[in-house]
């Protein structure tokens, strides 16, 4: 009786201690053969629709959403930077003397938060392109590392 428990006993915590994957991971095939996460989908990620807008028709500000596809904790604040796509790299074009207050936001793992963000049109001279708004973020361990992080989202002008 005694050893018919031990395998009952043993036999649960085989089959409990397996590791089920999160909803938002997926294991895909590489070059070897092996199964590796995908990490794509585990991502801070910044989107600001529409993604085409007209020269003519360009409005004060964009609202940009921030969200935190990681499993850890993020700090953004209110600052970010406007880049223009020339000659093969980002370029900025934020209007230089701007003051943004300096506030914290905290977005948890699977958290997001919405800004609006001045297009500057006064100061900036929009013409057709690529352009993008980008912002830093920080992780949880940031007073360890001291590792800042960058996340954009692109737009297109058209005249």
């Amino acid at each position: 009786m005694g050893k018919l428990s031990i395998l009952i006993i043993s036999a649960i915590l085989i089959l409990g201690c397996g590791q089920s994957k999160s909803n938002n991971e997926v294991t895909l095939p590489n070059d070897s053969g092996i199964q590796v996460v995908d990490s794509i989908s585990r991502m801070v990620k910044l989107s600001s629709p529409p993604e085409t807008l007209k020269a003519s028709a360009l409005p004060d500000s964009i609202t940009v959403k921030i969200t935190n596809n990681t499993n850890d904790t993020i700090t953004t604040g209110l600052h970010y930077s406007i880049e223009r796509f020339e000659a093969d790299r980002w370029k900025d074009v934020s209007p230089k003397g701007i003051v943004i207050p300096d506030l914290g936001w905290r977005i948890v793992p699977n958290g997001s938060e919405t800004f609006t963000k001045k297009l500057y049109k006064d100061r900036i001279h929009y013409t057709a392109g690529k352009y993008r708004i980008l912002k830093d973020y920080i992780k949880s361990d940031y007073q360890k590392t001291r590792e800042n992080f960058n996340v954009s989202a692109e737009f297109i002008i058209e005249e």
